[in-house]
C-alpha cells in the first residue's frame, strides 16, 4: 500500500481489510453487520448446539439461519449502489472451480448511475530538482512528489438518493515501487460542498472512504445529494488535497533523464492513456466521461518551461518566496474545452535545456501557433516535423472539414517515453527519435517514420480527441480511424515519395496475420474491463485491422461516399464527443440509403466489427463450364497443438464484399474499374455466384486466363482458387514484364496484387490450403515456392519484395535445424545472388529534393531505396559473398576514422555517410568482426553525445555478432537501464534474435532476467513466439506462471502476449511436424543450374 493513512472523520478509525477492498470506517458505530456477526459468532454457536443434541441442534440452526439471512440482507441493504455483489461462485477457463470473491468494480458506470463531473480546477505542485545534485528548494523528503496539490471537481448527480461517489485513484502499489501513485487521503483531505462555495455552502459530510482493487476509491456521505432536474441544476465540488510519487517508469506523471555535459538533469512530463490519469490525481478515468480542466502547475524556479493543454492565462508568476528569494513559479492555464481525462498532458523542464520552435499558421484566423519543444542541442532537427505539421493539419482540415478549434499544437519530444507518441489535446507528446529528423545523418526510413506519426497523432484531433470512443472495448474508434487516415496525410504532404500502395503492405498483411491466432479478437471487445485487458486492446488488431476494415467500407461505398458520410458523422457526434461504432455505421447507411435503397451496411459489416477473425474465400471454376464459380467461405485460423484441423469449427458467415477480374482483360484503368465492380457473397457456400454479381460475371467469359478476386485487396480476406487456376497465375507472372506500357497493363502488374497473391499462397500453405497437384494428397509448399520463385528476380517494387521475403523468414525461423537449414539457407543464396547483382547499390544517398545536399539519386521514390535495403540486407544474411565482402570493407573503414568522425553528419570522407545503408554495414560488417572492432563500437554506444537514432544503428551491428560472449556482454548493457532507455529494450533484444545464436542466448537471458527487465510484452512477442519445440513451449509456459505470479490473467499486463506466444508456438510446432522436411526437400530442386 503507498505512504499516509486514509481518510475519515474527526473520530479514531479502524481498518477493515476483506478480500476484495479495505474500507475505513469510524469505530463509533459499534453495532455489526450481518457477514461480520456470522464470521464472529457462527462456530461457537454451532459448536453449543451440537452439545445440546440432535433435535436441539437442528432447531438451533434453523434459527441461526433465520437470523443470518436478515442479517445478510440488512448488510446487502446497506452497501453502497453498485459497489460488490454477494459472493458467486465462478468457474475458471480450464474448468475447476475458483474460490468465491466478491465482485470488482471496473467500470464507473456500474457504481456512479446519474453522477457527471464538469470540470476540474487541478493545482500540482512538482517537487522535482533540475539536477540530480540539487538541494533546493526542495527537501529531499520531498524529493519527486506533489506534495500540496489538490483538486476540485464540480459534479451533479440526475438521480435522487446518492450517497456514494465512485471515482479512481492509484493507490494500491508495491512497497518499493517507482511507479506513480497517489497516498491515502488524511484525516479533513476529502470534502464535498454545494456551489457555489461562500462562507455558507453547505457542507456534505464524508463519513469515509473505501479503497478497492483497480483504483477505484468511493466516497461515503453522511447525507444525499440534491439531484439536477430539468428546472434547477445543483452543483458540487468534490476536493481531495492529495500527494502522489512521481515514477520513473514512463507512465501516469513521471520523470525523464538526460545528460547535459556530467550532469543528470530531469525534467516531468507525462503518459496517461488509456487509464493513467489516475496515478497523478483523483479524477473520473474512463474516455467516456468528458470534462473541462482548468490546470495551476507550481515549480522550482529554474524550470521555467512548462507547457499543458492550453496557453498559459498570464506570464508565470512568482509562488511562496519566503525572506524575498524566489524559489517557486506559478503558471495558470486556460480551461480546456470538454474531453476525457487522459488527454490531459503536462511538461515541466529546463527553460535553458528545451527550447520551442514556433510558426504562426494560416490553418486557423487568428493564426494557430504550432510549436515543436525538444532538446535545446537538438531542436532543429524538428523543422521536418513543424512542416509536415503544418500540410497535414490543413489536409485534415479540407478533408473532413472540421477546422482544428484549439488554441494551440505543440508537439514535444521527450528522452523517455513508452509510446512512439500520445494524441493529448493541444501537447501530442512523442518520443524523442520519433519527432526528430536530422538531415544527412537519418534514413529514409526514420523519415518516414516521423511523417507517419505525425500524421497518426494529428488524425487523432478528430478521431480521438473530438470523437472518442465510449470505452476501451472499441478502441479502434480511435486508432484504427488514425491509422487509416495516416497514409491520406502522408501522401498529401509527400506527394513525391510513392507510399500510398504500401498501406496493404504496412496494415492489411499485418492485421490478416495477427486475426489468425486463436488468441485474436473482435474490434468491438465488450468484455474488456481490467486495466491489463485494456492494455491488451492497444494492438494491431485495434489499430491495423480497425484500419483495414474502414479501408474495406471506403471500398464498397467509393471513397469520395465514404468521406463525405465521415464528414457528417463527425457533424453529428461532436456535439457529445463520445462515439459506438453504431454510431459510425448509422451515419454510413444514411449516406448510401437514398442512392441505393437495398444497401444495409450495419447488416453487411456487422460480424466484420462483432466477430474475431476473418474468411478464407475459395473459388473453384467448372472445368466443363468456365463460365460457372463455386465458392465457399471459411473461417482462416492457424492451427495449434496436436490438432491437426486447419480450420477451426466456427458458425460464422461473413458478408464478403466479392470483386473479381480476369488476367486477360489489358489497361490500368480496367483495373481500377474491376476494383469497384463489387458484388455481396453472404452465403456459406454455392455452386454458383448469385444473381446480383451479375456486373462481376463477365471475368468468367472473358477468356481462358486466369481469374483474380478480391481487386487491389480492398476486402479484408484472403482468397484460394483450385489448382488450375494458381497454375496459371505461377505461369504468367513468371512471363511478366514489370515494365511494360500502360495498354498492356494486367492485374499482376499491378504491385498491390503481387504482394497479395504472396501472402495469400504462403499463409494458405501454412495450413495445408493449397491445392495440391494430386488430387489424393493434401495442400503442401509447391504454390508458394513456385510463385517466388519465378518471377521474384524481376520484381522492382518493395511491397510485394517484403511480402515474399516477411514470409520465407518464418521458413527460416522454423527450418533451423541439422538436416533442414542447410539446403534451404543454400536455395537463398542461389535466390537472392542474381538480384544483388543486378539492383543493389550500397551508395543509394536518397535524402529528398528539396533537402540541402541533394544527390543525383534523391528524386527516388521512397519505394526504391527501401527496396534497395532490402535486397543488401537479404543477401547479406543468406552470405552472398559479394554483399559480405563490401560489408567488411565499409564497415573497416569506418571505425578506422576514429569516434570524433564516426557519425559526423555531413562528412564526405565518411564510408558509412551514405545514411541509407549505414545500419547494413554496421550489421554485416561486425558479424565477423573482431574483439577489438566489437569494443570500439561499444564505447561508441555509451557515448552520451550521439543520438539515439545512431546509439540503435550500433546496437543493432552489435547484435549481430557471431560471439557468445559478446552478446551476452550486449544483454546486459541492453537490461542495465543506463546505457539503452527503456523504452528501447525491446528493439535491442529483436536485434539480437534475428540470428540463431542470438536467439537462443537472448531466449535464455529472458527466463532469468524476467522481474528486472522493461519492455516485456514485446520481448516475448519477438523470442517466444518464434520457438518451435515442445521442451521451449514447456519453458514459456513456466515463464507464464512466474508472470503470473498467483494473480489471474485479467490483471498482467504481459499476459495477452504470452497467450498469443503460447498460441504460435503451438502453431509452430505443428507446422515443422508437418511440412519441415517437406520444404527441405522442395527448396533443393529450385534454382539449380542446368545439367
Amino acid at each position: 500500500m503507498g505512504r499516509g493513512q486514509a481518510f475519515t472523520d474527526h473520530r479514531e478509525t479502524e481498518v477493515v481489510k476483506t478480500t476484495t477492498r479495505t474500507t475505513v470506517k469510524p469505530l463509533s458505530s459499534s453495532r455489526e453487520t450481518g457477514w461480520m456477526w456470522q464470521a464472529r459468532y457462527l462456530p461457537l454457536i454451532i459448536l453449543t448446539v451440537l452439545f445440546a443434541g440432535v433435535l436441539a441442534a437442528l432447531i438451533g440452526i434453523s434459527v441461526l439461519l433465520a437470523q443470518t439471512t436478515a442479517k445478510l440482507n440488512t448488510c446487502n441493504a446497506a452497501r453502497p449502489q453498485g459497489v460488490t455483489a454477494a459472493p458467486t461462485v465462478t468457474v475458471g477457463p480450464t474448468g475447476p472451480p475458483v474460490e468465491p470473491e466478491e465482485k470488482l468494480i471496473y467500470r464507473l458506470s456500474e457504481a456512479n448511475e446519474g453522477i457527471l463531473p464538469t470540470h476540474y480546477d487541478l493545482i500540482l505542485q512538482i517537487h522535482v530538482p533540475v539536477t540530480s545534485a540539487a538541494d533546493e528548494p526542495i527537501p529531499v523528503a520531498d524529493r519527486f512528489t506533489t506534495k500540496g496539490s489538490s483538486v476540485a471537481i464540480t459534479l451533479r448527480t440526475t438521480k435522487a438518493n446518492v450517497t456514494t461517489i465512485t471515482l479512481h485513484a492509484r493507490h494500491d502499489v508495491p512497497e518499493g515501487s517507482q511507479s506513480g501513485h497517489l497516498q491515502k487521503f488524511k484525516e479533513g483531505a476529502v470534502t464535498v460542498t454545494e456551489k457555489p462555495i461562500t462562507a455558507e455552502s453547505k457542507k456534505i459530510p464524508v463519513t469515509s472512504v473505501e479503497y478497492l482493487k483497480a483504483d477505484i476509491i468511493v466516497i461515503h456521505l453522511g447525507e444525499a445529494l440534491t439531484a439536477t432536474t430539468e428546472n434547477v441544476t445543483v452543483e458540487y465540488s468534490l476536493k481531495f488535497e492529495f500527494e502522489g510519487f512521481i515514477g520513473d517508469d514512463n507512465e501516469g506523471l513521471y520523470r525523464s533523464q538526460y545528460k547535459k555535459g556530467s550532469d543528470t538533469k530531469y525534467l516531468v512530463t507525462s503518459h496517461f492513456q488509456a487509464y493513467k490519469a489516475r496515478r497523478a490525481f483523483p479524477c473520473f478515468d474512463e474516455p467516456g466521461i468528458r470534462s473541462t480542466f482548468t490546470t495551476t502547475l507550481r515549480y522550482p524556479a529554474t524550470f521555467l518551461m512548462t507547457r499543458t493543454n492550453t496557453a498559459e492565462v498570464r506570464p508565470a508568476q512568482n509562488w511562496d518566496a519566503p525572506n524575498g528569494t524566489v524559489l517557486w513559479k506559478e503558471s495558470v492555464f486556460e480551461r480546456t474545452k470538454p474531453m476525457p481525462v487522459y488527454l490531459n498532458a503536462f511538461l515541466v523542464s529546463s527553460a535553458d535545456d528545451f527550447k520551442a520552435n514556433t510558426v504562426e499558421s494560416d490553418l486557423n484566423t487568428p493564426p494557430l501557433p504550432i510549436s515543436v519543444i525538444g532538446n535545446a542541442d537538438i531542436i532543429a532537427h524538428g523543422a521536418y516535423a513543424l512542416a509536415q505539421s503544418q500540410a497535414i493539419m490543413k489536409e485534415l482540415a479540407k478533408v473532413y472539414q472540421e477546422p482544428y478549434d484549439w488554441p494551440k499544437l505543440d508537439m514535444v519530444g521527450v528522452p523517455d517515453y513508452n509510446a512512439g507518441a500520445t494524441e493529448n489535446w493541444g501537447l501530442v507528446v512523442y518520443r524523442e527519435s520519433s519527432l526528430m529528423y536530422e538531415p544527412g545523418v537519418s534514413t529514409a526510413d526514420q523519415k518516414r517514420g516521423v511523417s507517419a506519426i505525425v500524421s497518426h497523432e494529428l488524425s487523432h484531433m478528430i478521431f480521438g480527441n473530438l470523437l472518442t470512443t465510449e470505452w476501451w472495448g472499441d478502441v479502434w474508434l480511435n486508432e484504427g480511424f488514425a491509422s487509416y487516415i495516416e497514409y491520406r496525410l502522408m501522401e498529401a504532404a509527400n506527394p513525391n515519395w510513392g507510399t500510398k500502395y504500401l498501406f496493404t503492405y504496412w496494415t492489411t498483411k499485418r492485421a490478416l496475420e495477427s486475426d489468425s491466432q486463436p488468441t485474436t479478437h473482435a474490434l468491438h471487445n465488450p468484455a474488456v474491463q481490467t486495466p491489463a485487458q485494456i492494455d491488451a486492446m492497444f494492438d494491431v488488431i485495434s489499430y491495423e485491422k480497425g484500419a483495414a476494415v474502414l479501408h474495406m467500407m471506403s471500398g464498397v461505398m467509393r471513397e469520395p461516399v465514404f468521406t463525405a458520410a465521415l464528414v457528417r458523422y463527425i457533424d453529428r457526434m461532436k456535439g457529445t464527443g463520445s462515439v459506438k461504432y453504431e454510431d459510425l455505421l448509422a451515419e454510413l447507411d444514411n449516406v448510401v440509403a437514398p442512392a441505393e435503397s437495398s444497401f444495409d451496411l450495419t447488416t453487411h459489416m456487422k460480424n466484420w466489427i462483432l466477430k474475431a477473425g476473418y474468411p478464407v474465400l475459395t473459388l473453384t471454376r467448372s472445368a466443363a463450364n468456365p463460365g460457372a464459380l463455386s465458392f465457399k467461405q471459411t473461417k482462416f485460423t492457424l492451427p495449434i497443438g496436436a490438432n491437426d484441423t486447419s480450420i477451426a469449427p466456427d458458425a460464422t458467415v461473413w458478408d464478403i464484399p466479392f470483386t473479381l477480374i480476369n488476367g486477360g482483360v489489358l489497361g490500368a484503368d480496367a483495373v481500377s474499374a474491376a476494383a469497384e465492380r463489387t458484388c455481396w457473397l453472404t452465403a456459406r457456400s454455392a455452386e454458383t455466384l448469385p444473381d446480383e454479381c451479375s456486373t462481376v460475371t463477365d471475368a468468367l467469359a472473358s477468356d481462358d486466363s486466369y481469374l483474380f478476386a478480391n481487386v487491389q485487396q480492398n476486402g479484408f480476406y484472403r482468397v484460394n482458387y483450385d489448382r488450375d487456376n494458381w497454375d496459371k497465375i505461377i505461369a504468367a507472372l513468371s512471363k511478366i514484364d514489370l515494365g511494360a506500357d500502360a495498354a498492356d497493363f494486367t492485374i499482376l502488374h499491378d504491385p498491390i496484387s503481387r504482394g497479395q497473391l504472396i501472402d495469400d499462397a504462403f499463409n494458405l500453405a501454412k495450413i495445408g490450403l493449397t491445392p495440391s497437384a494430386d488430387i489424393t494428397k493434401p495442400g503442401d509448399y509447391s504454390i508458394p515456392m513456385h510463385l517466388v520463385d519465378g518471377y521474384i528476380t524481376t520484381e522492382t517494387k518493395y511491397g510485394p519484395l517484403a511480402s515474399a521475403l516477411d514470409n520465407i523468414r518464418y521458413l527460416e525461423q522454423m527450418l533451423r535445424g541439422p538436416t533442414t537449414y542447410p539446403p534451404f539457407s543454400a536455395y537463398m543464396t542461389r535466390l537472392m545472388t542474381p538480384l544483388y547483382e543486378s539492383a543493389s547499390r550500397w551508395d543509394n544517398a536518397w535524402t529528398d529534393a528539396a533537402e540541402p545536399n541533394a544527390t543525383p539519386n534523391s528524386e527516388e521514390t521512397y519505394d526504391s531505396v527501401m527496396f534497395n535495403n532490402l535486397i543488401i540486407e537479404t543477401a547479406c544474411f543468406y552470405e552472398v559473398d559479394g554483399c559480405l565482402k563490401e560489408a567488411v570493407r565499409r564497415f573497416s573503414a569506418w571505425l578506422n576514422l576514429g569516434p570524433d568522425q564516426a557519425f559526423a553528419p555531413g562528412n564526405s570522407s565518411a564510408p558509412l555517410n551514405i545514411i541509407q545503408t549505414k545500419s547494413l554495414a554496421l550489421c554485416y560488417g561486425m558479424r565477423s568482426g573482431s574483439s577489438a572492432q566489437w569494443n570500439d563500437m561499444k564505447t561508441l554506444l555509451i557515448n552520451s553525445t550521439i543520438t539515439n537514432s545512431n546509439k540503435l544503428a550500433l546496437l543493432r551491428g552489435m547484435a549481430c555478432s557471431d560471439d557468445d560472449s559478446r552478446i551476452e556482454e550486449l544483454l546486459e548493457l541492453s537490461a542495465d537501464g543506463i546505457t539503452i532507455r527503456a523504452q528501447d529494450v525491446g528493439s535491442a533484444f529483436s536485434y539480437i534474435a534475428r540470428f540463431p545464436k542470438g536467439h537462443a542466448l537472448a531466449w535464455n537471458y529472458l527466463q532469468k532476467n524476467w522481474k528486472t527487465l522493461a519492455r516485456r510484452s514485446s520481448i516475448i512477442a519477438d523470442i517466444g513466439g518464434s520457438l518451435k519445440s515442445n521442451w521451449q513451449l514447456a519453458q514459456l509456459r513456466e515463464l507464464y506462471e512466474v508472470a503470473l505470479d498467483g494473480k489471474e490473467p485479467r490483471d498482467v499486463p504481459e499476459a495477452a502476449a504470452f497467450e498469443r506466444a503460447i498460441a504460435r508456438v503451438e502453431t509452430n510446432i505443428l507446422w515443422t511436424s508437418k511440412y519441415a522436411a517437406q520444404v527441405a526437400s522442395l527448396v533443393k530442386t529450385l534454382r539449380q543450374p542446368n545439367p
